[in-house]
């Protein structure tokens, strides 16, 4: 396993989303060199100070459009080029893709969000591995979403895609685990984000969420804080979740702040935070453990 300090260069995907933006603070913070890519290097351009003081100084753009595999390897062999190494890969670019009742979405916008979400995840874990692998060191931290855990009435493209992602990486993390790879996917929770105007705009296709994120917007919480994403993504890679791998962990709810390293230990080793189904097989270990109750 790879102490904190051997991190040194990381790709971020959705660099120019509010979660792009708050993990690159992060990598920032902890002294990473870091490869920003967005399908708009113009967005990016603008937004790059608000990364970090120093940012301009230790942030590279990339324009990459993650839905077509060639430019996910050429980000890859450009953060090689320019970094020297690829030690962690951030998938953060996600849309929600179309809104409204399955059956009222044409097939072929609803392949819209898996394209980005799900095979775009896949296009830089690809490309990012063949250079992770040789190394015997690497990070990957996907974001999963709403749907990734439960059903999501009329955002159901994105919630397949979401799950998708959770499978991909704790099987992702059973493969090159023993290689020194550690994959985890982080759940946001609600972020206010530009993503929230589209549900607001889509209106009745919606369905219960327009009420949903009118309500927050109302009441002048808007969501939840990006921060708080980016908090957990610096636990996992520089803190003392650094240790754990195919885990689905989220923003909101965990406590990962407070895990002590024996319950890091139990959480490795446990079937705890993945994607199972629910049976006495898969509840029982969880249940002598106690960790239902203390995590």
């Amino acid at each position: 396993m790879p102490n904190p300090g051997e991190l040194k260069s990381a790709i971020v995907t959705g660099a120019s989303g509010t979660i792009g933006r708050a993990i690159i603070g992060v990598l920032l913070q902890n002294g990473m060199r870091v490869v920003a890519a967005s399908r708009s290097i113009s967005r990016l351009e603008k937004i790059v100070g608000q990364y970090h003081p120093d940012a301009r100084d230790r942030v590279v753009l990339k324009e990459t459009d993650v839905r077509i595999a060639e430019e996910t390897r050429q980000l890859v062999e450009f953060t090689l080029e320019t970094l020297g190494s690829v030690d962690v890969l951030v998938n953060a670019a996600g849309i929600y893709g179309a809104i409204g009742a399955a059956r009222d979405v044409a097939p072929i916008e609803w392949r819209r969000a898996l394209e980005t979400n799900l095979f775009g995840t896949y296009h830089c874990c690809y490309y990012a591995l063949r250079r992770m692998v040789p190394s015997g060191k690497g990070r990957i931290l996907n974001i999963a979403g709403g749907g990734a855990t439960g059903p999501l009435e009329h955002l159901s493209s994105y919630a397949v895609s979401k799950a998708g992602v959770v499978r991909l990486t704790d099987t992702l993390a059973q493969e090159v685990g023993r290689e020194g790879i550690y994959v985890n996917a982080i759940l946001p929770g609600a972020v206010d984000s530009a993503m929230q105007d589209q549900l607001l705009l889509a209106r009745d296709k919606a369905g219960p969420w327009y009420e949903k994120i009118k309500a927050l917007r109302e009441s002048g919480s808007g969501g939840i804080s990006a921060d708080l994403t980016g908090h957990l993504a610096g636990v996992l890679l520089f803190g003392a979740g650094r240790e754990l791998n195919g885990k689905l962990l989220s923003a909101r709810y965990d406590r990962f702040r407070e895990w002590t390293s024996s319950e890091i230990e139990l959480i490795a080793r446990t079937d705890i935070f993945t994607l199972r189904r629910l049976d006495p097989a898969t509840l029982t270990p969880l249940a002598e453990n106690g960790l239902v109750l203390k995590l």
